[in-house]
């Protein structure tokens, strides 16, 4: 689509209320200031780190606390995302804090390796994988695959020898 007609669609969206739309057209094509753009990021990455912590943050019921339970889809996720950060980042306090952040996060990806079977299990505890209930033998091995990948790309910017050898 041309910029205008991407424009007209946006304004017809817009009309029938839905704002969202021309917010990203804007990000896009650059016509929103950067450093607004930037402080929005951070509060949604904030955002996100605390529907993490507690899910009714995000409108989802609360279920059974289960106390020092990780999840690897968190973790993958965050991981991402503070990589994502640190490279934009031009702050060398904000780059050292995403640093330490991605550093905690390697850390507690290595609970949810299972040395036995070199695999990334779904859930894990702070102690390691426990394969005792179904929910700690729980293994998908796309998305072991796949966080394997983002972990190795963490470690480009936090060297961590043990998650490169996992």
């Amino acid at each position: 689509l041309e910029y205008s007609s991407m424009i007209q669609s946006v304004n017809k969206l817009q009309e029938s209320g839905q704002t969202e739309t021309k917010e990203t057209i804007k990000i896009v094509f650059g016509k929103e200031d950067a450093a607004v753009y930037a402080a929005k990021a951070k509060r949604s990455f904030q955002e996100f780190e605390e529907m993490i912590k507690d899910p009714t943050n995000s409108g989802r019921p609360a279920g059974p606390k289960v106390e020092g339970l990780s999840k690897l889809a968190d973790v993958m996720c965050v991981v991402a995302l503070a990589c994502e950060f640190l490279q934009k980042s031009s702050s060398e306090e904000e780059k050292t804090l995403y640093k330490a952040r991605i550093g905690k996060l390697l850390e507690r990806a290595k609970t949810h390796f299972h040395p036995k079977y070199k695999i990334l299990l779904e859930n894990s505890r702070s102690s390691g994988p426990s394969t005792a209930t179904p929910d700690g033998r729980l293994f998908n091995p796309g998305h072991c695959i796949e966080v394997g990948w983002m972990l190795l790309e963490a470690c480009k910017h936090v060297p961590n020898k043990e998650i490169e050898t996992m």
